[in-house]
């Protein structure tokens, strides 16, 4: 008759499925964190992409059909602001519309005033210096460097804002007699912050990292400068 088998002898059966047990449990946790790590790595991607596409949208919209031909700049970015506020996704992203051009050695700067339809002379905002700076002196803002959304010559961070090349520069400026060759000009796009870090932000961050109305992670958008 076979005796019983002991405490003693089960002692290596339950150290060998213990150390089983916790090469699966550690096995199920890297491939959980493994497939954490990739939905977030690609919840951030549509995320950076949906925020791409409305810079982009803003920036495509805001180029007149026939730059080069347009007789009345006012009139025109008055027609695209009110078709902007009817029909974008974010229609507040567009604070104020400004028109930079060449005059001699220096820029004009006119602001959209919509009602009257058309540019108003103003003198620059210190907020606008940098930018200023960057339209006499810097590359060639016409230049499309490709990439995703809006090229960097195209953006201004620090204002912020969106920079539209008006090429061939031919138009009727405020104060101007009509059709003038030069100087090339650019449409400035201010951004609301407010409404960037208040709303669209907000809703593209509940959009990609949400789940089921609850975050499923904590999320945070930093300038690329401060990190």
């Amino acid at each position: 008759m076979r005796a019983p088998l002991g405490n003693r002898a089960h002692r290596p059966l339950r150290a060998l499925l213990a150390a089983l047990q916790y090469r699966w449990t550690e096995g199920v946790s890297r491939a959980l964190e493994e497939r954490m790590r990739s939905a977030l790595a690609s919840a951030a991607e549509r995320f950076a992409e949906d925020f791409d596409r409305e810079l982009t949208r803003a920036f495509l919209h805001f180029q007149p059909e026939r730059p080069g031909v347009a007789d009345d700049l006012g009139e025109v970015y008055a027609g695209l602001l009110a078709s902007w506020q009817e029909t974008a996704p974010f229609p507040a992203l567009v604070a104020e519309i400004c028109l930079a051009w060449r005059e001699g050695d220096g820029l004009r700067l006119g602001l959209l005033a919509a009602e009257d339809r058309r540019f108003l002379d103003a003198e620059w905002p210190p907020g606008l210096d940098g930018l200023r700076q960057r339209l006499l002196s810097g590359p060639d803002p016409t230049r499309w460097a490709g990439g995703r959304g809006p090229s960097p010559l195209f953006l201004a961070p620090e204002v912020p804002a969106l920079i539209v090349p008006l090429d061939p520069p031919a138009f009727r400026v405020p104060g101007g007699p009509g059709f003038r060759s030069g100087p090339r000009g650019w449409i400035v796009l201010r951004l609301d912050l407010d409404y960037l870090r208040d709303e669209l932000l907000p809703r593209l961050t509940a959009r990609h990292f949400a789940g089921e109305g609850e975050f499923d992670f904590e999320v945070e958008v930093l300038d690329a400068e401060s990190r």
